[in-house]
């Protein structure tokens, strides 16, 4: 359930995968930002916990990360949020790929979160999930999860964003 908690959990699955309990393996972080991680960071967290168990990073093309075993034991990939470059969650990722449709209304809840009376409530690296609960509470289903924005259809497939991360998400279930 978080960054930290999912680099425990890394040698278990990777475990699993040695053995062919899991066939696959696909871990998606948020990078944060300062002193919560950044991308460089995350990377950095990840592979130190992968390295020694004979984990490293494999050149692709495909926008996500792929990590490959030196004894040629199954690949596995990361995806940093929001898009293996920059710090950032997953909220900044859903920025970037909200359908055309709900850009009015996005933008809207953008101006209404940065109205907000001073000094703000949330710590200001939570800007993005500010806005992207506003948005998301103003939709047919208010109160739903990030994933209402999916299953709403409220993202555009077309984006760069959204197509790297199903061309990453494609290639590892493959």
């Amino acid at each position: 359930n978080s960054k930290q908690g999912v680099l425990n959990y890394l040698p278990t699955l990777l475990k699993q995968l040695a053995d062919g309990s899991l066939i696959n393996l696909a871990v998606v972080v948020d990078a944060d930002t300062g002193s919560d991680g950044g991308y460089q960071r995350t990377f950095d967290l990840v592979n130190a916990t992968v390295n020694p168990i004979g984990y490293s990073l494999k050149a692709n093309s495909i926008g996500g990360l792929i990590f490959g075993h030196n004894d040629g034991l199954a690949d596995f990939g990361l995806w940093i949020m929001p898009d293996n470059t920059q710090e950032g969650m997953l909220e900044d990722w859903l920025k970037e790929c909200i359908h055309h449709n709900e850009l009015t209304l996005f933008k809207h809840a953008q101006s209404v979160v940065e109205e907000l009376p001073k000094p703000q409530k949330f710590n200001s690296i939570h800007r993005s999930k500010a806005e992207v609960a506003t948005w998301l509470a103003w939709q047919k289903q208010p109160g739903h999860g990030l994933y209402r924005a999916v299953t709403d259809q409220l993202l555009d497939s077309n984006k760069p964003h959204y197509s790297q991360l199903i061309a990453w998400l494609t290639h590892i279930y493959a």
